[in-house]
């Protein structure tokens, strides 16, 4: 395959669409694009991975498809150029529809990829594009996959798909303990709860639920309980929105003033406090008040300002389980904006150690059946 060769200055004249950590990217043709690495990239650059790489022909992973020298040098390669934006910046406003076929077709499409023993690295947000023309999802950045030949076609697919499911997934808002309203929602129901449990059980048997039957249940659950078509996710996080403004309009109100029985039954014990105050000066009656205590009321403060403060506080307390709560919203355990600035791939369940139980405790005979 014959090599591309242009100039430093040719290139710098291209219109630049793209820049990463390690390489920019200049739109070379109407249909290619120029991946040129820095200095950084070429650090991280491998002859004989990328060489397994380059000219794979898949629709979904959009790989090399010849090097480029610049200047006589090599340091660049010409890839697809995918029109399109970020599928995270996009896929909540795609018709449900549409997007089960786009992911229907990148299922496939990562089969293929592992049929030829080929790992996916680094996968992130920002590596999956949304084609707008051909309403395709496109993976970007593949210069740095891996070709393995020491795994099966299961492993890799697996492996694969796994990623791929944990992106969509985060990106959806269906990911287990998100915290967002959309998980929390499907996640207290319980046919869903059910199935998200046997996608997540059986991914780590080496079995694979596709999302799509995620994304069926959850818009059936929703029409079924608020009686609409849905046509998208952003469609139901409106409408969990609102049904949300509505249970929060009115506000934690301070804690309800004692009735004015109380504040008669207080008036009263005020009274007795001061007489006890006077008789207490009196040593013979002081003494006695002292070997009986119980007898009388103890001193309350007159201050009754101050006790309601103090008594919301307690109150606000009590509701906030002591402010693991605030305004009933639990405090979120894990950091989704964290794991995505890292480019890991958060787990879909909290407690690794209960997953690797419940694969420990179920074989493939048992399986469905616990399901």
């Amino acid at each position: 395959m014959e090599d591309i060769d242009i100039s430093s200055e040719k290139l710098k004249k291209m219109p630049q669409i793209g820049r990463g950590a390690c390489s920019i990217v200049y739109e070379y043709r109407e249909d290619l694009v120029i991946k040129a690495l820095n200095e950084k990239g070429l650090e991280m650059y491998n002859e004989e991975d990328f060489s397994n790489l380059i000219g794979i022909q898949n629709d979904t992973c959009i790989f090399p498809k010849k090097r480029v020298k610049i200047d006589g040098k090599f340091q660049a390669y010409t890839m697809e150029y995918v029109k399109g934006t970020k599928l995270s910046d996009t896929i909540k406003q795609i018709e449900i529809q549409k997007l089960q076929l786009a992911i229907k077709k990148a299922e496939s499409d990562l089969t293929r990829l592992a049929s030829d023993k080929i790992l996916i690295k680094d996968l992130n947000q920002g590596s999956i594009m949304w084609d707008e023309q051909k309403e395709n999802i496109k993976i970007i950045d593949t210069d740095f996959f891996e070709k393995n030949e020491n795994i099966t076609e299961q492993q890799c697919y697996n492996s694969n798909i796994n990623a791929f499911n944990n992106i969509l997934e985060m990106e959806l808002g269906l990911l287990n303990a998100q915290g967002t309203k959309l998980s929390e929602y499907l996640q207290s129901n319980e046919e869903f709860s059910k199935l998200y449990k046997k996608y997540m059980i059986y991914s780590l048997n080496g079995k694979n639920i596709s999302i799509t039957e995620l994304l069926d249940k959850a818009v059936e659950i929703f029409e079924s309980d608020y009686g609409v078509k849905i046509n998208n996710i952003a469609q139901i996080e409106e409408i969990l929105n609102e049904k949300n403004k509505d249970n929060t309009t009115q506000a934690i109100p301070l804690f309800v003033p004692p009735s004015t029985e109380q504040n008669e039954k207080d008036d009263k014990l005020n009274i007795k406090q001061k007489i006890l105050e006077i008789l207490k000066k009196i040593p013979v009656i002081n003494k006695f008040i002292s070997k009986q205590p119980k007898l009388l009321p103890e001193k309350m403060s007159t201050n009754k300002e101050i006790d309601t403060v103090d008594r919301h506080n307690q109150f606000i307390d009590r509701i906030s389980y002591s402010g693991k709560y605030f305004l009933g919203q639990p405090v979120k355990t894990i950091e989704i904006e964290k794991a995505k600035q890292r480019n890991k791939e958060p787990y879909a369940m909290s407690d690794k150690n209960k997953i690797e139980k419940m694969k420990n405790e179920m074989d493939e005979k048992s399986l469905d059946n616990d399901l």
